[in-house]
């Protein structure tokens, strides 16, 4: 026996190894019951759930306050921006108000002086009609008529200076002043020279420099601001169109057109040939140049009464 043992001790040196295996292998497998059962597992458990909530309700709490002063900044801004439209409103206003009656000052002043707002003798009187001024049309009678402009008297007496004056508040029309004698023809018509401006400024000058200005087309020009052809029966957009193009742009000019002048323009109207006998174009112009619609419309028919 007891050489056996000797002879064989090396196997005596596995069975402790094979125990320590054993006891290895069945902790393992409880180690799961283990864990659980022992006393600090749930405390452990319960600690880290804590953790995690208190973490959560911190987030939240984070959150809401970002939110709370993100809306204070933008309700602040918000403050900022209507208080500044307002300040500025109300700077806007003060100036308009400032410059408002700062205009009344200076035109109060200049009344006082006897001067328009543009600084000419202001006029004196009732109006006079300034279109009887050759040269003066409705638009430029309504630009002096809005300047404090509005009697013969009153232009009659402007000096250079007050020409300049007038002249740099009529825009296209400026130069009109001299070019058309708007200061000779006012000191007529305020003196009620009216025959004399007629022989120096109305008809009788019309017609000689009608006769001396001659169209492309060997008529005579146009004196004075065009009519409404659109007026005469007969002359729609399009003739109206060629006839202006041919410098045709007057009633007095279509009335005094003899047969000579009748077929000169009839060369120039394509396939309106013919229209101007035809539709009595020189017998309505006569009656429109002078004015006698009523006769014009017994005859002819209604005018349109934008055109009136």
């Amino acid at each position: 026996m007891w050489p056996f043992c000797t002879v064989n001790n090396d196997w005596w040196l596995l069975v402790p190894l094979l125990l320590g295996l054993l006891c290895g292998w069945w902790a393992w497998g409880r180690r799961g019951s283990l864990d659980a059962s022992l006393p600090g597992a749930g405390l452990v458990g319960d600690a880290i759930g804590g953790v995690k909530d208190a973490a959560a309700k911190v987030a939240d709490t984070a959150g809401d306050a970002a939110g709370a002063v993100a809306a204070g900044v933008a309700g602040a801004g918000a403050v900022a921006v209507g208080a500044a439209k307002a300040a500025g409103g109300a700077v806007a206003d003060t100036a308009g108000a400032a410059l408002d009656t700062g205009k009344a000052g200076l035109a109060a002043g200049a009344a006082a002086l006897g001067l328009t707002s543009i600084g000419v003798a202001a006029a004196v009187g009732d109006p006079d009609d300034l279109l009887k001024i050759k040269g003066i049309g409705p638009k430029l009678n309504g630009v002096l008529n809005g300047l404090g402009i509005t009697r013969f008297d009153q232009i009659a007496n402007w000096t250079a200076e007050d020409v300049d004056k007038v002249d740099d508040h009529l825009a296209q029309f400026k130069g009109r002043i001299g070019q058309e004698e708007w200061i000779p023809q006012a000191k007529l018509l305020a003196a009620g020279q009216n025959d004399e401006w007629e022989r120096i400024y109305g008809t009788a000058k019309a017609a000689a420099a009608g006769a001396a200005a001659l169209l492309a087309i060997g008529i005579p020009a146009a004196i004075g601001d065009p009519d409404d052809l659109l007026q005469i029966k007969g002359i729609g957009p399009k003739l109206n169109t060629l006839l202006t193009g041919l410098g045709i742009t007057r009633f007095d000019q279509i009335a005094a057109w003899g047969a000579a002048e009748i077929d000169k323009v009839d060369d120039h109207l394509g396939t309106f040939k013919n229209r101007i006998t035809r539709d009595s174009w020189i017998e309505q112009a006569g009656l429109l140049a002078r004015g006698a619609i009523a006769e014009f419309e017994a005859k002819f028919g209604k005018l349109d009464s934008e055109n009136k």
